[in-house]
């Protein structure tokens, strides 16, 4: 007698690998007093991050996929957006980011850096969709 695949071993295999496959473009920025937040590798010498969590300052340490440390200049900041753009002064091999669309319901998985070259996540489901949105600040 053949056992039947269990659908959540498939699904926990899914995402284990989707985040195994994703997991190079996340990247910790290390901040004062140990803390760090996550910035996405959207270009291999371009980091995208929040730009509120940020602190001030014109470099900073970022922790690669694997354990590398690199240094990585400002290059803009935009409180309206809340996005801040750091700019590494090599390039760094990581993905190409591809997006889907966005719909009310979809299983997402955000994905972190731990800032020791590793990855977290976390799993959710998007709660709403839509056209584009201002920001409190009025960016958009």
């Amino acid at each position: 007698m053949t056992e039947e695949p269990n659908p959540l071993v498939q699904f926990s295999n899914a995402l284990t690998a989707r985040i195994e496959a994703t997991k190079s473009i996340a990247v910790a920025i290390r901040l004062a007093h140990e803390r760090r937040v996550t910035g996405i590798v959207w270009r291999p010498d371009v980091i995208v991050t929040s730009e509120q969590s940020l602190s001030k300052g014109d470099e900073f340490e970022v922790v690669t996929a694997g354990g590398s440390v690199v240094t990585a200049r400002t290059a803009g900041r935009d409180p309206a957006t809340n996005i801040a753009i750091l700019r590494l002064p090599t390039p760094i091999q990581s993905l190409s980011i591809a997006g889907n669309e966005a719909r009310v319901g979809v299983v997402v998985i955000a994905v972190g850096a731990d800032g020791m070259g590793g990855a977290s996540a976390r799993l959710g489901i998007a709660n709403i969709a839509g056209p584009e949105w201002h920001s409190s600040r009025g960016g958009v």
